[in-house]
């Protein structure tokens, strides 16, 4: 099978390499570095033309839904080449609204359009332990399926178009509002004179601790240092935004998500999109009794 792979970050070239073997695959990025160690592991480099031309299903992991617009519907985009029956997997943390937007224009051409987001971060994608919540109908999930198992076995259909998206912005949020809790809860526990170690210990024996404290927190207590978490303050806030917009006209009460996404927006815009999500921990709560990156 021909799979074509479009955005090779961090996360993208982590995800194709899992394909790399598997697949006849076929690479593009803007970024010529960026698509030069796929091709040494065995992937083809491409145009957008030529994958949309030989491929029956072509990957996309960008920042953004604009950017994937723009690689489909965009000068020299793809769906100048894309064949009836072909299907676009966007893995990208994207917009619901936009996956239909997308969906819509790819329907004269018969092209399939699946959304696919990804949790899990560059560890999951080079583990193979990625959760992929996927947003189609039955049968487009079916067609697809094998493949997505390939990048993991971590895979779940929920619901139709743009619902996997939902659900990775549900996540992502609650991801970050857990982490800001975490933060705060743990910060007051040091200054109050409670070692990291023993704070984490406690909440693991009683009913506080979460992913963030056995995960993250419990990494930086083991290596001594407040590390990086990989992971932009800029797609941060992005997240938390899409995440807020899913409230819009809704019933639901919104005041977490609310706070979220000011709290994560204000740290991108004072401290700049491009730092690491570990700086905005570092400014508002310290270091926790340890020693940070930076």
């Amino acid at each position: 099978m021909d799979v074509g792979f479009v955005g090779l970050g961090s996360m993208g070239a982590a995800i194709a390499k899992r394909l790399v073997g598997r697949v006849t695959l076929h690479v593009f990025d803007l970024r010529p570095e960026a698509v030069e160690p796929l091709v040494d592991l065995g992937a083809n480099a491409a145009t957008l033309g030529d994958l949309g031309r030989t491929c029956t299903v072509v990957f996309t992991c960008l920042p953004r839904s604009e950017d994937v617009k723009e690689v489909l519907f965009g000068e020299g985009g793809l769906t100048a080449t894309l064949r009836p029956g072909s299907f676009v997997v966007d893995m990208t943390t994207g917009s619901p609204s936009a996956d239909h937007e997308i969906a819509a224009k790819l329907e004269p051409l018969a092209v399939h359009f699946v959304d696919a987001p990804v949790a899990g971060g560059v560890r999951g994608a080079a583990g193979g332990t990625l959760c992929i919540t996927v947003g189609g109908t039955t049968g487009e999930f079916a067609q697809v399926e094998g493949l997505l198992r390939v990048i993991s076995d971590r895979v779940m259909h929920v619901g139709g178009l743009g619902c996997g998206h939902v659900m990775k912005l549900v996540n992502n949020f609650l991801v970050n509002a857990n982490r800001l809790a975490a933060c705060e809860g743990i910060a007051i526990a040091v200054e109050r004179g409670i070692s990291l170690q023993t704070c984490l210990s406690a909440l693991a024996m009683g009913t506080g601790h979460s992913q963030v404290t056995e995960g993250v927190f419990r990494r930086f207590a083991e290596h001594g240092v407040v590390s990086a978490t990989g992971f932009t303050l800029g797609l941060a806030a992005k997240d938390t935004e899409l995440a807020r917009e899913l409230f819009v006209g809704s019933s639901v009460p919104s005041e977490v998500v609310e706070q979220t996404a000011e709290i994560i927006a204000t740290a991108a815009r004072d401290l700049g999109g491009e730092r690491d999500a570990t700086a905005a921990i570092l400014t508002r709560y310290g270091s926790f009794g340890l020693p940070s990156e930076g």
